[in-house]
Order: structure tokens, then sequence, then C-alpha cells
């Protein structure tokens, strides 16, 4: 599992240079969710970011650039911005997360945007910096992840809360406007299977979510769907590789352990395909009597062109 909170430390210095890159377009409605399309919203930083007088260094780019690739998922909880199914969302340059009971929607869009339609960095939150997005945010591609045979109504709430606020701003009309969300950097679903919690988080670039399991709780319960993907299957190394269109997105091998005193054993485990794109788990010898953590991750970076995606990001943001 990643430590989130000592990379929070990078938002201020990243929001400096544009809080437009978290703020970008949403994509269409991606159907049978009941995820609906909606404003672009303003982040709302705890300070307001300087305006940047030149642009950075070739260097400086290069840091900036892979300290973005560290900054933790920022989770909004709905508050009327989204359709009343999708509980938390995150969204980025190329990506949008929605989060419901009984799924976790991820779309992918590698078309940006025309940056004039996002708000201006430390600009005043007016209805007239926000505008509908446009036709190139539409998603390339939609996979679904869920859990087989799950509760269908999880206690879901938000954890590790985040110092910025989130504003949408749609129209003129202030009664339609959603001010002052909350954000975090993880999500969890209390009682997925019997004794097992789902904790989404993540890096842009990769969600991990983490199946925890209680002691005595039984990890045989545990079957992942993936729907959207054209193709399923193992690499040699065990990873999960899913194949939408042309591109493929990884998860890989389950990293699973238990955890005594700060010290983690290593569980050693393995993906095992199933029929209609669901995946199990085979698990080895571990202590039953104690709590073990399933923590997969789920990489869809290089779908977004990787590095070179980055430095596209960047280079709007200015």
């Amino acid at each position: 599992m990643f430590e989130i909170l000592p990379r929070l430390r990078l938002v201020p210095a990243v929001l400096a240079l544009g809080s437009g890159l978290l703020a970008a377009a949403a994509p269409p409605p991606v159907g049978g969710a009941g995820v609906t399309e909606f404003a672009a919203p303003l982040v709302q930083p705890a300070t307001a970011p300087a305006a940047a007088a030149t642009a950075p260094a070739a260097p400086a780019q290069a840091r900036i650039q892979a300290d973005y690739g560290k900054l933790p998922y920022t989770f909004e909880a709905n508050g009327g911005q989204a359709d009343a199914a999708v509980k938390f969302l995150a969204r980025g340059p190329g990506y949008s997360l929605f989060l419901t009971p009984g799924e976790a929607v991820l779309s992918l869009h590698t078309s940006q945007p025309n940056p004039a339609s996002r708000p201006r960095p430390g600009a005043r939150p007016e209805p007239a910096a926000v505008s509908e997005p446009t036709a190139a945010a539409t998603p390339s591609a939609v996979l679904r992840l869920s859990l087989v045979g799950a509760n269908p109504e999880p206690v879901i709430r938000g954890e590790a809360a985040l110092p910025g606020k989130v504003n949408y701003l749609r129209g003129k009309d202030p009664a339609a406007w959603r001010t002052g969300l909350s954000t975090y950097a993880k999500v969890r679903y209390e009682g997925v299977y019997p004794g097992v919690d789902l904790v989404y988080y993540g890096t842009q670039g990769q969600l991990e979510y983490d199946l925890v399991l209680a002691p005595g709780a039984d990890p045989k319960v545990i079957r992942l769907a993936f729907a959207g993907a054209d193709r399923m299957r193992l690499d040699d190394t065990g990873n999960l590789v899913l194949t939408l269109g042309e591109q493929q997105i990884i998860q890989h091998s389950p990293r699973v352990y238990q955890e005594t005193n700060g010290e983690r054993t290593l569980v050693p485990t393995r993906y095992v395909l199933a029929d209609s794109r669901q995946v199990s788990l085979t698990i080895g010898d571990y202590d039953a009597g104690r709590a073990l953590v399933i923590d997969p991750v789920l990489v869809y970076s290089t779908y977004l062109g990787g590095s070179a995606y980055a430095g596209r990001k960047l280079r709007l943001a200015r």
C-alpha cells in the first residue's frame, strides 16, 4: 500500500502550476451505472496558488512531471454534481472514476477538452469561468470493476480527508451550483463480503484497491469481474492483461501480505481466470488468525500514453 499522507505535500506545488489539472472536463455518460455528464469543477486549494510568471525550466518541468505522477487520487463526495448512484468520483487528465455501491467505473479518454473551457488558476469562481465539456472529452474506453456476489449496499465513506474543496458552478443561477465539496485520498466500502472491506486509493495513472480481510474471513469468496475488456489473459509473470481496443491495461500480479508490528509478511498468491470475464485468487499458506490484505494495482498510464501524455497535461495547465 502506498504511503498517502507524505505525498500530500506535493499537492500545493503542482496546484501552483495549474489547478486546472484536476479540473479536466468529465466525459459523457458511460451508461449502465447511472453516471451522468456534469460541468467542470473549480478546485479550491487550501491556499490560493501564486500565478507563475514564466514557464519552468526543463529540469524543473521534469521534476514536476515526476511529482505529479506521485500525487494521490482526489476523491470527491457526490453532492449533486453526478447521478445519485455515484457516491464518490475522482477525475484527472485522461480519466474519470465513478464509485457506486456495486462497481467502480473507470472511463479513459486520451483526448483533452479545449483548454479555454477550463477555469484559470487562481481566478475567482465566477459562473463565466465554467463551460460545458467539449466533444474532445469523449471516452475511448470504459472498464467496470465489480465483486461477484458482494453486498449490494455496503457502507461507503471517505477516508484521509484532503484540505482542498471542489466547486461546481453551472449556469448563472447560484442555486444550481455545488460548492465546498469535501475531498478524500481514500474511499472505504465496509462489509463487501463477510469480514471483508474494500478500500480504493491510488496515484495518477494507477488505481489501487485493497481487500482487507479480518481474522477468520474467507478469501475464497472473493471474485473480481471486469466488464468492458475485449480480452483477458495472464502473462508469464502472473499479471492480468486487459485488452481494450488496441490498448492494454495491466493489473499487476496480486500482492498479498499480513502485518505484525509494522513488518509485512508476503503470502504467495496468483490469479485464476474463470468464465464471464471473472478472476479468482489462489492464496498460499497464511495465518488465518490475523488480518490479511490483498493489494491489486491496476495500471492504466500506458493507455493514456505514459510520460509523453503527462508532458501534454502540464503544458496545457500552464
